[in-house]
């Protein structure tokens, strides 16, 4: 009666022991995937600004730059640089980038440049009867339009490529963008445009209904002797893969009412 007593107590310490070993190793696994979380977090804050863009809010969309990039405010003649005097479609935001002198520590004027467009303000003129331009065109007007400036061939059906950001698997949601790459002598244009085309992404079951929604566009100018290519590339993708739409198509007001918000892009 003894032994079978000696045998069940060391039966019941070996499944104690099991069970214990099991618990720590999840909770070693999770406090190693929190751990990689966080580092994830400090990167994404170390590439990007301090803040979400505060000038783009009222268009629907929030979103922080790479860090290197400073908001151009409206009225400056940079603000659409390269671009001379052709006003491309929806612009909506411009930044300059700013790098710091390894030799100096100071900070100065970079080569890089970002642009935002969208499509909420034709949403806005046609409500108002001051323009018949199609929104739901704006990728493709915006395309044309861009060529057109830069003194370059449409891009064919081709090189209008999905891009998911980031890829499945990551930290947070990806999104789907059509991306159209551009180049004029030894400065590199990508285009991001979200959300992504239908006919683009053969992939992809989320692409957007035929109904009307906000579009937007994220162009990144890069001279081939930009500052850290590659800390800006990264700024980029956590840019990229990071953005929130905060609001919707704007809706015509019904007779006497007074505009609320999203007004003109200042250009």
């Amino acid at each position: 009666m003894a032994m079978i007593g000696r045998a069940l107590a060391n039966l019941l310490l070996l499944l104690v022991v099991a069970v214990c070993g099991c618990g720590w190793q999840q909770y070693e696994s999770r406090m190693q995937a929190s751990a990689s979380y966080y580092e994830y977090l400090g990167r994404v804050n170390t590439s990007l600004s301090g803040h979400v863009e505060e000038g783009v809010s009222e268009f629907g969309i929030t979103f922080r730059v790479p860090a290197r990039f400073r908001w151009i405010e409206a009225g400056q003649r940079s603000r659409q640089h390269p671009f001379g005097r052709r006003e491309l479609p929806g612009l909506l935001g411009s930044w300059n980038s700013f790098v710091v002198n390894k030799e100096t520590g100071k900070e100065a004027a970079g080569r890089s440049r970002m642009y935002l467009f969208g499509n909420y303000t034709q949403f806005q003129q046609r409500n108002e009867g001051t323009s018949n331009v199609n929104p739901m065109e704006f990728h493709e007007d915006l395309v044309s339009q861009l060529v057109g400036a830069l003194g370059m061939d449409s891009p064919a059906e081709a090189e209008w490529k999905y891009e998911q950001i980031p890829k499945r698997g990551g930290y947070v949601e990806p999104k789907d963008y059509t991306l159209v790459e551009l180049s004029r002598g030894n400065t590199e244009f990508r285009l991001y445009l979200y959300p992504a085309r239908a006919t683009a992404n053969t992939e992809d079951n989320d692409a957007p209904a035929d109904s009307e929604h906000l579009q937007f566009a994220f162009l990144f100018e890069i001279p081939a002797n930009t500052t850290s290519p590659v800390k800006l590339d990264t700024g980029i993708t956590h840019c990229l893969e990071w953005i929130q739409i905060t609001g919707a198509v704007p809706q015509p007001l019904a007779p006497g009412e007074e505009s609320g918000g999203g007004g003109e892009a200042g250009f």
